[in-house]
Protein backbone atom coordinates (compact mmCIF):
# COMPACT_ATOMS: atom_id res chain seq x y z
CA UNK A 1 0.00 0.00 0.00
CA UNK A 2 1.18 3.29 -0.88
CA UNK A 3 0.06 6.09 1.56
CA UNK A 4 0.94 9.40 0.41
CA UNK A 5 0.66 13.21 2.58
CA UNK A 6 0.70 15.76 -0.21
CA UNK A 7 1.17 19.82 0.52
CA UNK A 8 -0.31 23.02 -2.21
CA UNK A 9 -4.53 21.71 -2.30
CA UNK A 10 -5.30 25.52 -1.59
CA UNK A 11 -3.88 28.00 -3.51
CA UNK A 12 -2.17 29.49 -1.00
CA UNK A 13 -0.35 25.83 -0.31
CA UNK A 14 0.31 26.03 -3.62
CA UNK A 15 1.78 29.61 -3.79
CA UNK A 16 4.00 28.19 -0.62
CA UNK A 17 5.02 25.28 -2.62
CA UNK A 18 6.36 27.10 -5.40
CA UNK A 19 9.72 27.95 -3.20
CA UNK A 20 10.93 24.41 -4.05
CA UNK A 21 8.26 22.15 -5.30
CA UNK A 22 5.85 24.34 -7.13
CA UNK A 23 5.86 22.31 -10.33
CA UNK A 24 4.27 19.35 -8.74
CA UNK A 25 1.77 21.40 -7.42
CA UNK A 26 -0.51 21.12 -10.02
CA UNK A 27 -4.68 20.67 -10.04
CA UNK A 28 -5.39 19.11 -7.01
CA UNK A 29 -8.98 17.57 -8.08
CA UNK A 30 -6.25 15.74 -10.81
CA UNK A 31 -4.17 14.66 -8.45
CA UNK A 32 -6.82 13.09 -6.79
CA UNK A 33 -8.83 11.17 -9.45
CA UNK A 34 -4.50 9.69 -10.83
CA UNK A 35 -4.34 9.00 -6.58
CA UNK A 36 -7.65 7.22 -6.76
CA UNK A 37 -6.89 5.07 -10.41
CA UNK A 38 -3.43 3.25 -9.25
CA UNK A 39 -4.98 3.07 -4.96
CA UNK A 40 -2.36 5.71 -3.74
CA UNK A 41 -4.34 6.40 -0.19
CA UNK A 42 -3.99 10.15 0.61
CA UNK A 43 -3.93 11.75 3.87
CA UNK A 44 -4.32 15.02 5.14
CA UNK A 45 -2.11 15.33 7.85
CA UNK A 46 0.71 13.75 9.85
CA UNK A 47 -1.43 12.29 12.41
CA UNK A 48 -3.64 10.82 9.93
CA UNK A 49 -0.84 9.36 7.98
CA UNK A 50 0.87 7.49 10.60
CA UNK A 51 -2.48 5.72 11.85
CA UNK A 52 -3.22 4.84 8.09
CA UNK A 53 0.45 3.30 7.91
CA UNK A 54 -0.15 1.48 10.91
CA UNK A 55 -3.39 -0.05 9.88
CA UNK A 56 -2.00 -1.05 6.82
CA UNK A 57 0.04 -3.55 9.20
CA UNK A 58 -2.94 -5.73 9.61
CA UNK A 59 -2.40 -9.32 8.50
CA UNK A 60 -5.36 -9.45 5.76
CA UNK A 61 -7.91 -7.22 3.97
CA UNK A 62 -11.65 -7.31 5.06
CA UNK A 63 -13.43 -8.83 2.37
CA UNK A 64 -16.16 -5.90 2.68
CA UNK A 65 -17.16 -2.29 4.02
CA UNK A 66 -19.20 -3.19 7.02
CA UNK A 67 -18.20 -2.19 10.23
CA UNK A 68 -18.67 -2.94 13.73
CA UNK A 69 -17.08 -0.86 16.83
CA UNK A 70 -17.39 -2.18 20.35
CA UNK A 71 -16.56 0.21 22.66
CA UNK A 72 -17.39 1.13 26.61
CA UNK A 73 -18.42 4.60 26.35
CA UNK A 74 -21.84 6.30 24.97
CA UNK A 75 -19.43 9.37 24.26
CA UNK A 76 -17.14 7.25 22.10
CA UNK A 77 -20.50 6.02 20.37
CA UNK A 78 -21.83 9.17 19.30
CA UNK A 79 -18.54 10.52 17.96
CA UNK A 80 -18.16 7.65 15.82
CA UNK A 81 -21.48 7.53 14.56
CA UNK A 82 -21.31 10.91 13.27
CA UNK A 83 -17.76 10.90 11.60
CA UNK A 84 -19.25 7.90 9.66
CA UNK A 85 -21.68 9.56 8.50
CA UNK A 86 -18.51 12.17 7.76
CA UNK A 87 -16.66 9.81 5.69
CA UNK A 88 -19.09 7.96 4.40
CA UNK A 89 -18.44 4.43 6.23
CA UNK A 90 -21.33 1.67 7.22
CA UNK A 91 -21.84 0.68 10.59
CA UNK A 92 -24.44 -1.78 9.69
CA UNK A 93 -27.01 -2.98 12.77
CA UNK A 94 -26.35 -6.28 14.38
CA UNK A 95 -28.38 -9.42 13.06
CA UNK A 96 -30.79 -9.99 15.39
CA UNK A 97 -29.69 -13.60 17.00
CA UNK A 98 -26.97 -11.52 18.50
CA UNK A 99 -28.56 -8.48 19.16
CA UNK A 100 -30.61 -10.72 21.17
CA UNK A 101 -27.49 -12.33 22.89
CA UNK A 102 -26.19 -9.62 23.86
CA UNK A 103 -29.39 -8.60 25.59
CA UNK A 104 -29.49 -11.20 27.54
CA UNK A 105 -26.53 -10.33 29.66
CA UNK A 106 -26.27 -6.58 28.85
CA UNK A 107 -27.36 -4.12 31.80
CA UNK A 108 -30.95 -2.82 31.84
CA UNK A 109 -29.49 0.69 31.37
CA UNK A 110 -27.30 -0.41 27.93
CA UNK A 111 -29.02 -0.64 24.48
CA UNK A 112 -27.66 -3.24 21.61
CA UNK A 113 -26.31 -0.51 18.46
CA UNK A 114 -23.84 -0.72 16.03
CA UNK A 115 -21.23 1.05 17.24
CA UNK A 116 -22.10 -0.63 20.73
CA UNK A 117 -21.63 1.39 24.14
CA UNK A 118 -21.31 -1.88 26.66
CA UNK A 119 -20.58 0.86 29.16
CA UNK A 120 -17.74 1.15 31.99
CA UNK A 121 -18.45 -1.52 33.61
CA UNK A 122 -18.31 -4.37 31.41
CA UNK A 123 -14.90 -3.72 31.16
CA UNK A 124 -14.54 -5.85 34.17
CA UNK A 125 -17.80 -8.27 32.73
CA UNK A 126 -16.61 -11.21 30.37
CA UNK A 127 -19.42 -12.35 29.63
CA UNK A 128 -20.85 -9.39 28.51
CA UNK A 129 -17.58 -8.71 26.44
CA UNK A 130 -18.14 -12.31 24.68
CA UNK A 131 -21.63 -12.05 23.94
CA UNK A 132 -20.85 -8.50 21.95
CA UNK A 133 -17.25 -10.00 20.36
CA UNK A 134 -19.40 -13.23 19.43
CA UNK A 135 -22.50 -11.20 17.94
CA UNK A 136 -20.25 -9.15 16.08
CA UNK A 137 -17.79 -12.19 14.68
CA UNK A 138 -21.28 -14.31 13.40
CA UNK A 139 -22.74 -11.69 11.88
CA UNK A 140 -22.07 -11.75 7.67
CA UNK A 141 -22.33 -8.18 7.31
CA UNK A 142 -19.55 -7.20 9.49
CA UNK A 143 -16.02 -7.23 8.07
CA UNK A 144 -14.38 -5.40 10.68
CA UNK A 145 -14.34 -4.70 14.37
CA UNK A 146 -13.06 -2.05 16.16
CA UNK A 147 -11.75 -2.33 19.60
CA UNK A 148 -12.04 1.04 21.28
CA UNK A 149 -11.01 0.65 24.99
CA UNK A 150 -10.14 4.35 26.74
CA UNK A 151 -6.74 5.02 27.31
CA UNK A 152 -5.29 1.32 27.54
CA UNK A 153 -2.21 1.48 25.33
CA UNK A 154 -0.72 -1.55 26.44
CA UNK A 155 -3.07 -4.80 26.17
CA UNK A 156 -2.71 -7.23 29.24
CA UNK A 157 -3.56 -10.30 27.47
CA UNK A 158 -3.82 -12.18 31.04
CA UNK A 159 -6.59 -9.57 32.38
CA UNK A 160 -10.22 -10.72 31.57
CA UNK A 161 -10.76 -8.12 28.24
CA UNK A 162 -7.18 -8.87 27.11
CA UNK A 163 -8.57 -12.85 27.15
CA UNK A 164 -12.02 -12.50 25.33
CA UNK A 165 -9.87 -9.95 22.86
CA UNK A 166 -7.60 -12.87 22.33
CA UNK A 167 -10.47 -15.57 22.05
CA UNK A 168 -12.47 -13.64 19.55
CA UNK A 169 -9.26 -13.11 17.10
CA UNK A 170 -8.35 -16.73 17.01
CA UNK A 171 -12.64 -17.74 16.79
CA UNK A 172 -13.21 -15.37 13.97
CA UNK A 173 -10.45 -15.58 11.45
CA UNK A 174 -12.02 -14.17 8.52
CA UNK A 175 -12.97 -10.87 10.63
CA UNK A 176 -10.30 -8.01 11.06
CA UNK A 177 -10.06 -6.62 14.26
CA UNK A 178 -8.57 -3.23 15.11
CA UNK A 179 -8.12 -2.02 18.50
CA UNK A 180 -8.14 1.84 18.82
CA UNK A 181 -7.68 4.36 21.79
CA UNK A 182 -10.86 6.68 22.23
CA UNK A 183 -8.86 9.21 23.05
CA UNK A 184 -5.92 11.38 20.73
CA UNK A 185 -2.57 11.51 22.02
CA UNK A 186 -2.62 9.30 24.99
CA UNK A 187 1.16 8.19 24.42
CA UNK A 188 2.00 11.59 25.34
CA UNK A 189 0.08 12.09 28.74
CA UNK A 190 1.79 11.35 31.67
CA UNK A 191 -0.83 9.78 33.32
CA UNK A 192 -0.61 6.68 30.57
CA UNK A 193 2.63 7.22 28.63
CA UNK A 194 4.66 3.67 28.80
CA UNK A 195 8.46 3.87 29.46
CA UNK A 196 9.03 2.44 25.10
CA UNK A 197 7.13 3.52 22.39
CA UNK A 198 4.28 1.34 21.52
CA UNK A 199 4.57 -0.77 18.59
CA UNK A 200 1.49 -0.46 16.02
CA UNK A 201 1.48 -3.81 15.55
CA UNK A 202 2.78 -5.98 18.53
CA UNK A 203 1.03 -7.79 21.59
CA UNK A 204 -2.22 -8.43 19.92
CA UNK A 205 -0.64 -10.93 16.67
CA UNK A 206 -0.65 -8.14 14.48
CA UNK A 207 -3.63 -6.58 15.20
CA UNK A 208 -3.28 -2.83 14.63
CA UNK A 209 -3.06 -0.65 17.53
CA UNK A 210 -4.43 2.98 16.81
CA UNK A 211 -4.82 6.48 18.39
CA UNK A 212 -7.93 8.37 18.28
CA UNK A 213 -11.34 7.64 17.12
CA UNK A 214 -11.19 10.54 14.11
CA UNK A 215 -7.91 9.38 12.44
CA UNK A 216 -8.99 5.75 13.29
CA UNK A 217 -12.24 6.17 11.23
CA UNK A 218 -10.03 7.84 8.61
CA UNK A 219 -7.49 5.10 8.87
CA UNK A 220 -10.23 2.64 8.70
CA UNK A 221 -11.72 4.09 5.28
CA UNK A 222 -8.42 4.28 3.41
CA UNK A 223 -8.04 0.39 4.49
CA UNK A 224 -11.82 0.06 2.80
CA UNK A 225 -10.50 1.79 -0.18
CA UNK A 226 -7.87 -0.06 -0.59
CA UNK A 227 -9.62 -3.22 -0.47
CA UNK A 228 -11.95 -2.43 -2.89
CA UNK A 229 -9.39 -1.76 -5.17
CA UNK A 230 -7.37 -4.86 -4.69
CA UNK A 231 -10.90 -6.72 -5.19
CA UNK A 232 -11.06 -5.06 -8.98
CA UNK A 233 -7.91 -5.04 -9.53
CA UNK A 234 -8.80 -9.63 -8.82
CA UNK A 235 -10.89 -9.36 -12.18
CA UNK A 236 -12.61 -7.47 -15.01
CA UNK A 237 -10.73 -5.25 -17.11
CA UNK A 238 -8.52 -4.10 -14.57
CA UNK A 239 -7.09 -7.40 -14.23
CA UNK A 240 -6.60 -8.12 -18.00
CA UNK A 241 -4.66 -5.10 -18.37
CA UNK A 242 -2.60 -5.71 -15.70
CA UNK A 243 -1.61 -9.02 -16.99
CA UNK A 244 -1.39 -7.77 -20.70
CA UNK A 245 1.24 -5.24 -19.08
CA UNK A 246 3.47 -8.30 -17.88
CA UNK A 247 3.34 -9.81 -21.29
CA UNK A 248 4.54 -6.65 -22.61
CA UNK A 249 7.21 -6.23 -20.00
CA UNK A 250 8.54 -10.19 -20.70
CA UNK A 251 8.56 -9.11 -25.17
CA UNK A 252 10.52 -5.83 -24.20
CA UNK A 253 12.94 -7.95 -22.29
CA UNK A 254 13.38 -10.46 -24.70
CA UNK A 255 14.15 -7.74 -27.32
CA UNK A 256 16.89 -6.26 -24.87
CA UNK A 257 18.59 -9.47 -24.28
CA UNK A 258 18.50 -10.37 -27.69
CA UNK A 259 20.81 -7.53 -28.49
CA UNK A 260 23.33 -8.67 -26.26
CA UNK A 261 24.14 -5.24 -25.08
CA UNK A 262 24.84 -3.47 -28.58
CA UNK A 263 21.92 -0.69 -29.61
CA UNK A 264 18.54 -1.71 -30.74
CA UNK A 265 18.04 -1.48 -34.07
CA UNK A 266 16.11 1.12 -35.66
CA UNK A 267 13.16 -1.64 -36.16
CA UNK A 268 13.78 -3.35 -33.08
CA UNK A 269 13.40 0.07 -31.26
CA UNK A 270 10.11 0.63 -33.18
CA UNK A 271 9.02 -2.20 -32.16
CA UNK A 272 9.80 -1.43 -28.43
CA UNK A 273 7.93 1.36 -28.54
CA UNK A 274 4.60 0.27 -30.14
CA UNK A 275 4.77 -2.22 -27.15
CA UNK A 276 4.30 0.94 -25.00
CA UNK A 277 1.29 2.16 -26.94
CA UNK A 278 3.72 4.24 -28.88
CA UNK A 279 2.34 4.90 -32.55
CA UNK A 280 4.68 4.32 -35.31
CA UNK A 281 5.02 3.64 -38.76
CA UNK A 282 4.00 0.70 -40.56
CA UNK A 283 7.10 -0.61 -41.96
CA UNK A 284 8.67 -4.10 -42.83
CA UNK A 285 11.91 -5.83 -43.34
CA UNK A 286 12.65 -7.43 -46.34
CA UNK A 287 15.37 -8.90 -48.20
CA UNK A 288 15.01 -8.27 -52.05
CA UNK A 289 13.11 -6.31 -54.75
CA UNK A 290 10.18 -8.48 -55.16
CA UNK A 291 9.29 -8.44 -52.00
CA UNK A 292 10.17 -5.01 -51.05
CA UNK A 293 7.75 -3.94 -54.23
CA UNK A 294 4.97 -6.89 -52.89
CA UNK A 295 5.16 -4.87 -49.73
CA UNK A 296 4.89 -1.48 -50.18
CA UNK A 297 1.61 -2.55 -51.72
CA UNK A 298 0.30 -4.15 -48.98
CA UNK A 299 1.73 -0.76 -47.12
CA UNK A 300 0.17 1.45 -49.92
CA UNK A 301 2.06 4.43 -51.10
CA UNK A 302 3.69 6.66 -50.89
CA UNK A 303 6.54 4.49 -48.92
CA UNK A 304 10.09 5.22 -48.08
CA UNK A 305 12.93 2.49 -48.27
CA UNK A 306 15.86 2.59 -45.95
CA UNK A 307 18.56 0.46 -45.65
CA UNK A 308 19.52 -1.72 -42.35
Amino acid sequence: PLVMLKVGRSEAGQRAAQAHTGALAGSDRIIDAVLQKYGVLRVYSLDEMLETLCIMHARHLPPGNGLGAITFSGGAVSMMADLAADYGLHFPPIHEAGAQQIRQVLYEYGTVNNPIDLTGQAVYDPPVQRAAFEAMGTDPQIDTILIAAGGITRLDTQSPLGQVIMEAIQRYPTKLFVRTSQMYGVLRDQAFAAPDPIAPVGDLDGVPFLQGIENTLRAARALLRYAAFQRQRGTGPARDAEQGEVSRCRQALAMVRAAQGQPLTEQAGKQLLALYGIPITRERLVTHADEAARVAQDIGFPVAMKIV
